[in-house]
């Protein structure tokens, strides 16, 4: 949020509100995994899934985690707020500045 223009308050609060949401549900759904699956590690989670069979929960709890990074990747949603975020921020401090 560098910088005092509309744009750029705009933008820079359209980022914030994008990622705090994002990683808010990415807490809820690794405690919902945590609590269903009794791990996080990746091998247990795999043994343990496989496990349970077939259980819808398991899967709407990947589509959220799939949600998840999508949105923090920029994937999800599509042209709502990457493309006036990264213009809006001066060039120094855009993410295609040059290093220093």
């Amino acid at each position: 949020m560098l910088g005092s223009t509309r744009e750029q308050l705009r933008e820079g609060f359209r980022y914030i509100v994008m990622n705090l949401t994002a990683s808010a549900l990415l807490v809820a759904t690794v405690g919902m995994i945590y609590g269903l699956i009794g791990t996080l590690d990746m091998a247990h989670l795999s043994q343990r899934s496989a496990e349970l069979g077939v259980n819808h929960v398991v899967t709407a709890f990947s589509i959220l985690l799939l949600i998840v990074f999508s949105a923090k990747s920029a994937l999800f949603p599509l042209g709502f707020w990457l493309p006036g975020t990264y213009p809006a921020v001066p060039p120094a401090a855009g993410p295609f500045s040059p290093p220093s």
